[in-house]
């Protein structure tokens, strides 16, 4: 039985592996999410990159298999231990709003599925966080759910049936943030897998300024 667990660690810790088929990338309808992996590695062509919150691995795995250098980061110690057995490339336990690199070490950073369970005000400070590891004209890419009425947190029962805090934030606060980061947009995209999800989710590929 899904317990109720507010931490997403702690949740993620306990519900990660029927996660690992379900999400495989051979699965049909992970097509849309497969385009936004070949995306950023068209858009960061070659060298080092963070996955930014990479859960089992599945992502650095692809990365490294398709000409990057990807180093995978996480809070939750069971799926980084089954992410080192089962994959390609170096996980290490970190979050990633107080990241333990030095500036400018990455030529891209993967941010998927992971923002939202940082509250509104802290936002900010961990993409913030984000840029400073990314080269100059380095590639951001990262997901933001959205919301209509500007809350400061909701909860979400999604198909997990988990209740694990989701912070929602109106697009305009997205580009706010992102853009008080030194970062320009260059591709959005709407959500390429909605059937799992109650709220929209903006994905954007981004650019670190000069």
């Amino acid at each position: 039985m899904t317990q109720d667990l507010t931490d997403p660690v702690d949740w993620f810790n306990e519900n990660f592996e029927p996660m690992i088929e379900k999400f495989s990338l051979e699965r049909d309808h992970m097509k849309g999410y497969v385009r936004l992996l070949e995306k950023f590695t068209q858009l960061v062509g070659y060298g080092k990159i963070l996955d930014a919150g990479c859960g089992w691995g599945r992502d650095v795995n692809y990365f490294n298999q398709n000409g990057l250098d990807a180093v995978g980061v996480d809070m939750a110690p069971e799926p980084l231990e089954y992410a080192r057995e089962n994959n390609e490339g170096s996980f290490q336990r970190m979050d990633i709003g107080y990241l333990a690199f030095k500036d400018q070490k990455f030529d891209g950073v993967w941010c998927n599925s992971v923002i939202h369970f940082y509250k509104p005000q802290k936002m900010s400070k961990t993409i913030s966080e984000l840029t400073r590891i990314l080269k100059k004209e380095g590639i951001l890419y990262i997901n933001f759910k959205l919301s209509e009425n500007s809350p400061e947190e909701d909860v979400r029962e999604e198909e997990d049936g988990s209740h694990v805090k989701r912070y929602l934030v109106p697009k305009e606060k997205v580009q706010e943030i992102l853009e008080g980061n030194n970062l320009e947009i260059l591709e959005e995209h709407s959500e390429v897998n909605t059937e799992d999800f109650d709220n929209p989710v903006w994905s954007v590929f981004c650019r670190k300024k000069q």
